[in-house]
């Protein structure tokens, strides 16, 4: 495989932000885990925050697949679930939106299958738009996604396989009261998504 490209330039900082979010909301309420609803909303707060060029690019909540797949054969693991969480756009003259990048966002503690399906569904968009590049972030609160991040509290390096393509988890960043505490810590990964069709 070709090296890889590197991530924007507003995922680091969103990836950072939101592990810091995380801690704050916690001193407010503690004993209640966030809502993925929530999370997703300050996601969309920090990319909206860190794109450089607003005249160019556009970010854009809860977009129906068929917006930028029109027309087209689509699987039906598209007609499932029919929204992408966030999805930025290039914009051209006239207006004209060209999707560029779509990120899903899922707690770590969403159950295997539901993460499994993100990724299904990732795949099965690159599988349409290969020059589209996809994301899923993975969110934890107060502990390690291992599948993820290693006991060191990094990314697990390499090609991981899954149904129809694979993934790179790209960037892992945490917030933690210390050092050591990594298995406590909170956790913001970003996998991007690659179809074995392109």
């Amino acid at each position: 495989m070709k090296k890889l490209k590197p991530l924007p330039n507003w995922m680091r900082p969103t990836l950072q932000g939101v592990t810091f979010w995380i801690g704050h909301r916690r001193e407010f309420f503690r004993g209640h885990p966030l809502g993925e609803a929530s999370i997703v909303a300050e996601v969309c707060n920090l990319i909206q925050a860190n794109l450089h060029d607003k005249r160019a690019r556009k970010l854009v909540c809860e977009v129906m697949f068929s917006e930028f797949l029109p027309g087209k054969e689509r699987q039906s693991i598209l007609t499932e679930r029919a929204r992408a969480d966030l999805v930025v756009y290039k914009v051209e003259g006239k207006g004209k939106r060209i999707p560029k990048h779509i990120v899903e966002v899922k707690r770590a503690s969403a159950s295997k299958k539901s993460i499994r399906n993100d990724l299904d569904r990732l795949i099965a968009v690159k599988n349409e738009l290969p020059e589209v590049r996809a994301y899923l972030m993975v969110i934890s609160e107060k502990g390690r996604p291992d599948n993820f991040v290693n006991e060191k509290g990094r990314a697990i390096t390499g090609k991981q396989k899954t149904k129809g393509g694979f993934y790179h988890v790209r960037r892992v960043c945490k917030a933690s009261s210390s050092f050591s505490r990594k298995e406590s810590a909170h956790y913001a990964c970003v996998l991007e998504v690659f179809s074995e069709q392109v």
